[in-house]
């Protein structure tokens, strides 16, 4: 069932719109099939579109607007967001939602002691306002868990950060859309064609702007962050197969004067000097153990181990 709210001096709740003067400006949160009792039918197909779409968007005719949200769900953005869509005139502004995200919205502003102008423009504002408040903290946080797995990293410690990586990557991408949509949504209002909108809406228009400007510099920022993480994450898993391959490179070093002596000795030749001494044996192992010294110093003088 549809929800009803005068504008005037702030959001009053009402049950019966139709009580209300003629042109006295209201909001409403309503299905689909309630808004189309309320609107001309060369509208629908236009709202149905949006409704459906998953994507943030403005469409302006001569006596309204029609417009779309797909908002990102901060609790788990990789899934799908949460979608509505909205027509705006000068004495109606409906939202169009299934779920509870507008009610939520409009009893957040019907909450406030007041409100500064008594217009759906103004209405359309404080929501939009709404639904970013906190955005910034909110990346904020983010920011602090990628520098997480930055030290992580840098202490060998996080097993997936390539998957880890590719989470945050793909998670800000989203963001990114979205914020960019809504940056074009309030340029569109900027525009203001035929003239629906006063000097003072167009301010508030413009704070969103500035807003979601904010926004999307804050989320390409992540991004560069997010490609830092990679290139960092490369460069310790090169790190790491250099050391392996140095490693095995010292063994098959210090290994190698030692085969060589077994080969010889192990090829029975008789003239081979201590091959037939009861001490040949223990010589060829002191000869291998001083050897094998002083390879060992002769590797840790070059730094090599």
């Amino acid at each position: 069932m549809a929800t009803w709210y005068a504008i005037e001096k702030q959001l009053v709740p009402i049950q019966d719109h139709e009580s209300l003067p003629q042109g006295a400006p209201v909001a409403s949160v309503m299905t689909t099939k309630e808004f189309f009792g309320f609107v001309a039918p060369e509208y629908h197909d236009t709202v149905l579109s949006l409704v459906k779409v998953e994507n943030t968007y403005l469409d302006a005719f001569p006596h309204c607007l029609i417009g779309s949200f797909a908002v990102p769900n901060k609790q788990d953005l990789l899934a799908d967001p949460i979608c509505f869509a909205f027509y705006l005139d000068k004495s109606h502004l409906f939202f169009l939602d299934d779920g509870t995200t507008c009610a939520g919205i409009l009893g957040q502003i019907a909450s406030f002691s007041a409100i500064s102008d008594q217009t759906t423009a103004f209405c359309l504002f404080e929501f939009m306002r709404l639904l970013i408040k906190g955005d910034q903290s909110f990346l904020a946080r983010m920011e602090d868990e990628m520098e997480l797995v930055e030290e992580k990293i840098m202490g060998q410690k996080e097993q997936s950060a390539n998957q880890v990586i590719l989470n945050y990557r793909r998670r800000i991408l989203k963001l990114d859309t979205y914020y960019q949509q809504l940056n074009d949504m309030a340029s569109d209002l900027l525009e203001n064609e035929d003239d629906q909108f006063t000097g003072t809406d167009l301010r508030y228009f413009a704070e969103i702007r500035q807003n979601t400007d904010r926004l999307v510099d804050r989320v390409h920022m992540l991004q560069e962050y997010s490609m830092q993480l990679r290139e960092l994450y490369n460069t310790q898993l090169n790190l790491q197969q250099n050391n392996i391959m140095q490693f095995f490179t010292v063994v098959a070093t210090l290994g190698t004067p030692l085969m060589l002596i077994a080969g010889w000795f192990g090829m029975n030749f008789s003239f081979i000097p201590g091959a037939d001494s009861p001490y040949g044996f223990f010589g060829c192992m002191a000869a291998s153990a001083v050897i094998f010294l002083l390879e060992l110093l002769f590797l840790k003088r070059k730094g090599w181990l």
